[in-house]
Parts: C-alpha cells; structure tokens; sequence
C-alpha cells in the first residue's frame, strides 16, 4: 500500500476579510466563481462536498471541519485520482487582509500518484491566482482570458440532421456580432456548431470547453451545418471585450438605465406604424413574429431579476444547460399581453424592476467581489442579445411586406 504521508502546501496573501475567504470554499456560488464550474455543499461536518467542471472532471467528498474565518477542511476523490485525499485551509488575518494556508494532504507515492499530484499541483497554484483576482478586483481570469467567438445563441442540443452520431446534436446560432471571428468566417443565424477543433459541441459547457486553452488570435476549425449542409472554416478567435466596472451600485444603475433607454429607443423605431395584425404575423412557421418576439424579450428580462436576486441572497441555483426558448411560456404572455403596447409597457416595466434592484444592492453585496464583478459584466455588455432580435422584427416586418407572386 501507497504511503500517504506526502502533501502539497501553499501559501497565499489576500486583500479581503478572512471571512471572504473561508466562504469561498464553503458556498456554492463562491466555488463556482474561482474554482469549478459546477458546486453543491453543504458545508457542515459530513456535509457533502462536491465540484465539477465543464472537461468532465469532478471531485466529491466531506467537510470535515468548518470555523467561518479560521478554518475549512473536506475530504477530496477526483475523478482520475489515485486515491482519496483531505484539504485543509487555514486563515489568518483581520479586516479587509487575510493570509491562507491550504495543504492537500494524504497523497500517496508510487507511479500512480504522480499523475495525480502533478494535476493537483497545477490546479491548485491556477485556481488560487484566481481566487486573489476574484476576491480583491472580482474578475475571474477562467472568464477574461477566455476568447470569444463573437455569437449569440439561444438553443442547445439541437439536431443538426447528420447521421454522424458525434455531430447529431449542436448550438444554433442566433446571430453574429459584427466584426468578430463568427462574423469574418461567414456563419450566420440559425447555423448549427457542431464541433471546435476537436471537441464536439451541442451545449453551453461543451461550447466553453471548446475554448479552454485558447487565446484571441488563435485559429481554430469550426463545423457546423446550415439547412442539413456540413461546412467547415477557419476562424480567427476574438478578444473579449471588458467593460468598466462601476464603484458602487448607484453607478451601476445608471449605466444599465442608460444602455436600456438606448434600445428601448431602438425597439420603437422598429415598431414604429405597424399594426396589430402585422405584429402577429410569422414571416415562416418556424420563425418568431413581432409580438413573439416581444413576449420572449420580457422573460430574458424576468431572468435578469430572478437571477440577480437570487444571487445577493448566495443560492443562485445551477442547471446543466441554459434549455431551449419553450412555445408554451410565449403563448401565455401574449394570452395576458393583447396588443404591442401592452408588451412594450411590460417590458419596461420589467427593466425598470431590475434597475430599481441594482440601485439598491447591499453593501455587504458590492464587496463580494466576484458576485459584483459578474453582474456588472453581464448587465454593461453590449445589448447583443436584444439587437439580435430587433432586427428579427425587422426582417418580420419586411417579409410582410413584399408582395406575393
């Protein structure tokens, strides 16, 4: 039997309360913020302990010991481990500094081990960088350093219409942003990625996956399929844009107050004379119509809410895939909502809650760096999403336009 007496110690330096930082091993959405992709814990002794991440690794065990601000320890088994294993983190420190002290312990020797304590290594001195990122500035570097293709997408796990079982399913584009790789390669809406580079593409973990260990300015192959046609480019990644994230909460609403009234403006214009009949008409049987479009603008909106206030409250809830756009809830909408102006006024109505709810984040909130950092870099993107589909009621409008043969 391995003797398990080896362990791997760190040592690191934090600006931020050791509080701060015992609750990022100890809350779920903490966790995810510098560590996995995917946590659930219950960070009492024997409570479960388990991270994931998009690659398809894991890792699970048990707290073992849990002092807020002093001391978390849990049990660890990954996926490709050679055996089980215990982390300890310790902290010291007062107010806004903190030091840390995390060993992993119980490893064992042997050729076995050594994979697994050369991985351990690795992932431990990457993913404590990012914890100082995100605790001091809130910017998680998995994220930043990240390139972009430069799409919008709502669907996963659509068919593709290949035969091809590794390809069967993919993400359906949206559309392209203008002058980024997608764009300069020459996708388009309603295309189907399928893969990237090596690995097969069909939801929004595999599609991150995709670009782990890539760079802006990197060129990789893309297959996708357009109207059940397989086509391949080339395409040159794109740098992530950052915007800057404002001090305090009150500067964070008015910049999301301001960038709405930009496309609430944008919307109007697109809306501008068209009539009841013409806003429920659908260009295609499988395209969306005005008032469609409309009632799906207001549910993004309703999730910008609920997600924003589950995530002050520390128990944003995790799903494996963002799902597709449903009929069913759109219908219900426009049951309740029966002309444009109704939906309109709903819409910003529901804009106006969400930065109502952004002007008044605690305090205790802002301070929690990574959680504010992720907001504010959601909510000051440029409005891709919403452009996306004003120009679908465009092109809604004109189809109605041109005359029949």
């Amino acid at each position: 039997m391995a003797d398990q007496t080896k362990k791997l110690v760190f040592e690191q330096t934090l600006q931020a309360s050791p509080e701060l930082v015992t609750a990022a091993f100890t809350n779920a959405t903490a966790l995810r913020e510098w560590l996995s992709d995917v946590a659930t814990v219950d960070p009492k002794p024997g409570g479960r302990f388990y991270l994931a991440w998009n690659s398809g690794d894991y890792t699970s065990g048990a707290y073992l010991r849990h002092v807020p601000g002093k001391e978390v320890a849990f049990s660890w088994l990954g996926r490709a481990d050679a055996g089980p294993s215990q982390v300890e983190v310790t902290v010291s420190g007062h107010d806004d500094h903190a030091h840390l002290t995390l060993r992993h312990m119980g490893l064992g020797s042997g050729e076995a081990w050594e994979a697994t304590v050369a991985s351990l290594e690795r992932s431990w001195k990457e993913a404590l960088e990012n914890l100082v990122s995100v605790l001091e500035v809130g910017e998680d570097l998995r994220f930043t350093r990240r390139p972009m293709l430069g799409i919008t997408l709502s669907n996963t796990d659509v068919d593709s219409g290949s035969s091809d079982e590794t390809e069967a399913k993919g993400v359906q584009i949206d559309g392209t942003l203008e002058g980024m790789g997608a764009d300069a390669a020459g996708l388009r809406g309603e295309d189907i990625i399928v893969r990237m580079a090596k690995t097969p593409v069909s939801n929004w973990a595999s599609l991150s996956e995709a670009l782990d260990g890539y760079r802006s300015g990197d060129r990789v192959e893309v297959v996708f399929y357009r109207k059940g046609e397989r086509l391949t480019v080339e395409m040159e990644l794109s740098q992530r844009p950052l915007p800057k994230i404002p001090e305090s909460a009150d500067d964070l609403a008015d910049a999301v107050e301001s960038s709405y009234k930009q496309t609430d403006a944008e919307l109007a214009a697109a809306l501008d004379g068209i009539t009841e009949a013409e806003a429920a008409a659908r260009p295609g049987k499988d395209d969306w119509s005005p008032r469609e479009v409309l009632a799906h603008l207001i549910h993004g909106e309703r999730g910008n809410f609920r997600w924003l206030n589950e995530l002050i409250g520390g128990h944003e809830p995790w799903a494996d895939t963002f799902g597709d756009n449903e009929q069913a809830p759109v219908d219900a909408t426009l049951a309740v909502y029966a002309t444009v102006a109704d939906l309109v006024e709903a819409l910003q109505r529901a804009q106006a809650e969400t930065v109502a709810l952004l002007r008044v984040l605690p305090d205790s909130f802002v301070q929690r760096r990574g959680s504010y950092w992720r907001v504010a870099h959601n909510f000051l993107q440029p409005p891709f999403h919403h452009r996306v589909h004003i120009e679908q009621i465009k092109a809604a409008r004109a189809a109605e336009q041109v005359p029949e043969a």
